[in-house]
Protein backbone atom coordinates (compact mmCIF):
# COMPACT_ATOMS: atom_id res chain seq x y z
CA UNK A 1 0.00 0.00 0.00
CA UNK A 2 2.65 2.90 1.16
CA UNK A 3 4.44 1.35 -1.98
CA UNK A 4 1.74 2.75 -4.61
CA UNK A 5 0.81 6.20 -2.41
CA UNK A 6 4.85 6.53 -3.04
CA UNK A 7 4.46 5.90 -6.90
CA UNK A 8 1.70 7.81 -7.15
CA UNK A 9 3.29 11.10 -5.19
CA UNK A 10 6.41 10.54 -7.01
CA UNK A 11 4.39 10.03 -10.42
CA UNK A 12 2.31 13.40 -9.57
CA UNK A 13 5.50 15.30 -8.84
CA UNK A 14 7.15 14.07 -12.23
CA UNK A 15 3.99 15.08 -14.08
CA UNK A 16 3.85 18.62 -12.87
CA UNK A 17 7.62 19.50 -13.26
CA UNK A 18 7.46 17.83 -16.70
CA UNK A 19 4.41 19.96 -17.92
CA UNK A 20 5.93 23.43 -15.78
CA UNK A 21 9.14 22.65 -17.69
CA UNK A 22 7.33 22.10 -21.36
CA UNK A 23 4.94 25.12 -20.67
CA UNK A 24 7.75 27.51 -18.90
CA UNK A 25 10.83 26.01 -19.99
CA UNK A 26 10.69 24.76 -23.67
CA UNK A 27 7.79 26.70 -24.61
CA UNK A 28 9.37 30.32 -23.98
CA UNK A 29 12.81 28.70 -25.59
CA UNK A 30 10.92 28.05 -28.82
CA UNK A 31 9.48 31.03 -28.84
CA UNK A 32 12.41 32.87 -28.53
CA UNK A 33 14.59 30.82 -30.45
CA UNK A 34 12.20 31.82 -33.63
CA UNK A 35 12.35 35.04 -32.54
CA UNK A 36 15.57 35.46 -32.52
CA UNK A 37 17.31 32.66 -33.61
CA UNK A 38 18.66 29.32 -32.09
CA UNK A 39 22.64 30.06 -31.36
CA UNK A 40 21.69 34.01 -29.94
CA UNK A 41 19.25 32.14 -27.88
CA UNK A 42 21.70 29.51 -26.22
CA UNK A 43 24.70 31.91 -25.90
CA UNK A 44 22.54 35.21 -24.52
CA UNK A 45 23.44 38.58 -25.92
CA UNK A 46 27.50 38.36 -25.80
CA UNK A 47 27.75 35.48 -27.52
CA UNK A 48 29.55 32.32 -27.14
CA UNK A 49 31.82 29.90 -28.80
CA UNK A 50 31.12 27.19 -30.50
CA UNK A 51 32.41 24.67 -28.42
CA UNK A 52 30.45 27.09 -25.44
CA UNK A 53 27.43 26.16 -28.33
CA UNK A 54 28.23 22.91 -28.60
CA UNK A 55 27.67 22.23 -24.87
CA UNK A 56 25.04 24.23 -24.63
CA UNK A 57 23.12 21.91 -26.98
CA UNK A 58 24.52 19.16 -25.15
CA UNK A 59 22.65 20.55 -22.22
CA UNK A 60 19.43 21.41 -23.27
CA UNK A 61 19.30 17.65 -25.23
CA UNK A 62 20.11 16.01 -22.23
CA UNK A 63 17.63 18.28 -19.89
CA UNK A 64 15.03 16.43 -22.64
CA UNK A 65 15.81 12.79 -22.17
CA UNK A 66 16.03 13.49 -18.29
CA UNK A 67 12.54 14.78 -18.10
CA UNK A 68 10.55 12.80 -20.79
CA UNK A 69 12.46 10.02 -22.65
CA UNK A 70 14.14 8.69 -19.35
CA UNK A 71 11.16 8.25 -16.94
CA UNK A 72 8.95 7.16 -19.79
CA UNK A 73 11.83 4.38 -20.95
CA UNK A 74 11.54 3.58 -16.85
CA UNK A 75 7.84 3.15 -16.92
CA UNK A 76 7.83 0.87 -19.82
CA UNK A 77 10.28 -1.58 -18.46
CA UNK A 78 8.79 -2.07 -15.46
CA UNK A 79 4.99 -2.46 -16.98
CA UNK A 80 7.00 -5.03 -19.23
CA UNK A 81 8.68 -6.54 -16.76
CA UNK A 82 5.19 -7.10 -14.60
CA UNK A 83 3.19 -8.39 -17.59
CA UNK A 84 6.16 -11.12 -18.12
CA UNK A 85 5.94 -11.85 -14.46
CA UNK A 86 2.54 -12.69 -14.18
CA UNK A 87 2.74 -14.77 -17.66
CA UNK A 88 5.23 -16.83 -15.95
Amino acid sequence: MWKLIILIVLGTAWLLYAVGFAYFGLLGFWFHAAEKGFRPTLCGTLGCSDLDFFFSVVWLLGMIFLIYVLPIGIIIYFVTKKRKAKIN
